[in-house]
């Protein structure tokens, strides 16, 4: 048989099987997009309820998620545009109510009842119509326009500023209210005998009726709390230094409402009490540094009566005028002897805790002088510089002197020292004189320039710079919350405090710097402390003032139990230095009570006192212009004293009115050992101890967490 040609039968094969792939993959794509029966094809009908329900959800879903947001945009556009213009109006409101209450300040310290009355009540009107315009504008009562871009926290700080300055209003409405409608003017006068007299303006009415000054004080402590949280950069420029000065008077200097509440208490209970006050103030140099805060330079007896102050007894001789009425047989501490054979009314500022101070001035004036003070207020010249920063230049007639505050203590010590009258002999007539002149001055200064006053005031109470004690329990109470009062509490943690007596070693004390560094080694069961002191005297020889020998008595107040080891580097006194004690000198109650236990090296001249709940190590520290002294005091205290609950602290005293101080803990430990917490900043760890150095222009608190073996 004769064979056929064939036709490649894998032609049609190859097709079919291509296909088939091509149906297999789509069915593949199908499947894995989406889910169907299986016995249905892919290229069937689908039924709508069961392929794209969710589809349609999905596009639903995105519909209205994109109109949402559009919507939104519009609403947020229109909501800051509308609280836009809510807030100026709002803002116009604000400015022009406060240029309503600043004025009505100005008629109520110059007791124009009807200006002030009227221009508080349009304050209070500004303000309630600037409360109902963001109580009705969008969101204006809630907390959304708070979150807001651009306008969000210019509407909170117009709502806090609003309820604090109302507050102000209806404190200045209750003030106006009682005010004689023909009140004579605040101020002050010097009479044909020379006596000084005046009153505090509207707190002389205010004191007259205390049902209202207490509604009065309520209303500013109230006006505070809210002041104290408004932002100043969110507030009309054209009232932002306002409150930013209140800021810095405010959170920074009055810190809290009981603050802001003990210090008017303590400002009303003083000048304003319904019952007549009389308070010895002491003017302080601490050119000639004492524990209270310097050499009584001179005093002045100021009566309070409601309001109106008159000054009684203020001599040209300062404290000398008082030396041969107070009796002269009180043995003063051992160290005075070198000043007088007895304790003088100059010395009286020994004690290291001022209210024991107060205590010996107050009773030996009583002796002089037949009156027994109300209380006794401190200063040191820092606050009278500080104050001349915004009084200006102040001239005084009576000696042709000049006073700034960059010459002030200068001026003064020349005057008092050797330019004075000798015919008159009064060398500190001259700070007598002074006085109404700085008062007039302060009277006229701007309300801005007057809170710059309180806030200088304040921080110089602060510092210790100007203290008070005070029979009124109130006025006591508040000043000891305010830890304006001079007490010393140490505690039951470590402590350091050093105070420089100066005994007749000139007017120096501002012309020394002083460096102490106080290193502790925190290992075993008593902690070593080493206090190195170095004083360096920069005035210059042959100067009348700055050239002369400090000589200075220093005490070193250490916690209870410390153990002294040794002080090297201190100077001895001749024994003629020292006076003796009068014939008939006798120990005072209130001496022995303050030092207590006494315990004397003769050979050495240490003295080691007890006082305020602590121990004392006192020595003499003699240096001439251009010399440096150094002087280094061990001691022990045991570890059990000292560290409570894994937390070692130390507070370090600042002296009242001294200056030109730097301080350096050293705390000898591992590094991982301890966790410095206060202060924040300023720690570092070198020499195998965690070191800290600070200015001592303030008290401070040095603490941190420490792992004890």
């Amino acid at each position: 048989m004769k064979d056929q040609k064939q036709t490649p039968g894998n032609i049609l094969d190859l097709r079919q099987v291509i296909a088939e792939q091509e149906l297999k993959t789509k069915r593949q794509r199908q499947v894995r997009f989406k889910r169907r029966p299986k016995n249905v094809e892919w290229h069937e009908p689908r039924p709508l309820f069961v392929t794209d329900w969710r589809r349609a959800f999905r596009e639903w879903l995105k519909f209205m998620l994109t109109a949402a947001v559009v919507g939104l945009v519009i609403f947020g556009v229109n909501l800051v545009l509308a609280g836009a213009n809510d807030l100026h109006t709002v803002n116009n409101l604000s400015v022009t109510g406060i240029n309503n209450l600043s004025q009505g300040l100005v008629y109520l310290n110059n007791l124009d009842q009807k200006k002030a009355n009227l221009a508080f009540h349009q304050a209070a009107q500004n303000f309630e119509q600037a409360q109902e315009r963001i109580d009705r504008s969008i969101g204006g009562g809630t907390t959304l326009v708070s979150h807001l871009p651009y306008i969000g926290a210019r509407y909170q700080a117009a709502k806090r500023l609003i309820s604090a300055t109302n507050h102000i209003s209806q404190a200045g409405i209750l003030a106006s209210t009682i005010i004689p409608p023909a009140g004579a003017k605040g101020g002050f006068q010097i009479d044909a005998k020379g006596i000084i007299k005046g009153t505090f303006g509207w707190l002389a009415v205010l004191s007259s009726q205390p049902s209202v000054l207490d509604k009065v004080q309520q209303e500013l402590t109230a006006s505070y709390a809210d002041m104290s949280a408004v932002q100043a950069s969110a507030v009309p420029v054209s009232i932002r230094s306002e409150i930013d000065l209140w800021q810095k008077l405010g959170p920074s200097l009055l810190g809290s409402d009981q603050r802001f509440n003990d210090i008017t208490k303590l400002l009303f209970g003083l000048v304003a009490s319904a019952d007549t006050k009389n308070y010895l103030f002491i003017f302080q140099n601490n050119d000639e540094l004492r524990a209270s805060g310097g050499f009584p330079g001179t005093y002045a007896l100021v009566k309070f009566d409601r309001g109106a102050f008159t000054i009684t007894d203020a001599p040209g001789t300062g404290p000398y005028a008082l030396r041969e009425s107070t009796p002269q047989n009180i043995l003063p501490p051992e160290p005075l002897l070198v000043a007088n054979p007895f304790l003088t009314f100059q010395d009286a500022g020994w004690f290291i805790d001022q209210r024991y101070s107060a205590a010996a001035f107050s009773e030996l004036y009583r002796q002089a002088r037949g009156i027994k003070p109300d209380g006794v207020l401190f200063f040191t010249p820092n606050l009278i510089e500080k104050l001349l920063t915004l009084t200006g230049p102040i001239t005084i007639a009576s000696t042709n002197t000049t006073v700034t505050a960059e010459n002030f203590v200068q001026a003064t010590e020349q005057q008092v020292e050797y330019d004075y009258d000798k015919n008159t002999n009064a060398p500190k007539q001259m700070l007598t004189d002074m006085i109404p002149e700085l008062l007039k001055k302060l009277t006229t200064l701007s309300l801005a320039d007057a809170l710059k006053g309180i806030v200088y005031t304040i921080g110089e109470a602060d510092a210790g710079n100007m203290t008070i004690d005070s029979l009124d329990q109130n006025v006591a109470q508040a000043a000891n919350n305010l830890a304006w009062d001079g007490a010393v509490s140490l505690g039951d943690s470590d402590f350091i405090g050093m105070i420089d007596e100066n005994v007749g070693g000139g007017k120096t004390d501002r012309s020394i710097n002083v460096a102490t560094t106080l290193t502790v080694n925190a290992n075993g069961n008593e902690w070593d402390h080493e206090l190195v002191i170095t004083r360096q005297h920069n005035g210059k020889a042959g100067n009348q003032l700055t050239g002369k020998t400090n000589r200075d008595y220093i005490r070193v107040l250490v916690p209870a139990g410390a153990n002294l080891d040794s002080i090297e580097g201190a100077t001895i006194l001749e024994d003629n230095a020292f006076h003796l004690p009068s014939v008939d000198a006798k120990p005072w109650k209130l001496v022995t009570d303050a030092e207590g236990t006494v315990l004397v090296d003769p050979t050495r001249q240490i003295r080691v006192t007890h006082e305020t709940g602590g121990t004392v190590f006192g020595f003499w520290s003699v240096i001439d212009p251009g010399s440096k002294q150094t002087i280094t005091v061990k001691y022990r205290i045991s570890a059990d004293k000292l560290v409570h609950q894994n937390q070692y602290q130390l507070l370090w005293r600042h002296q009242p009115g001294s200056v030109n101080r730097v301080w350096t803990l050293n705390l000898l430990t591992k590094q991982q050992t301890f966790k410095p917490a206060t202060p924040a900043s300023g720690w570092v760890y070198r020499d195998n101890a965690w070191s800290w150095t600070g200015y001592g222009d303030w008290s401070q608190t040095l603490s941190g967490i420490i792992k004890v073996d």
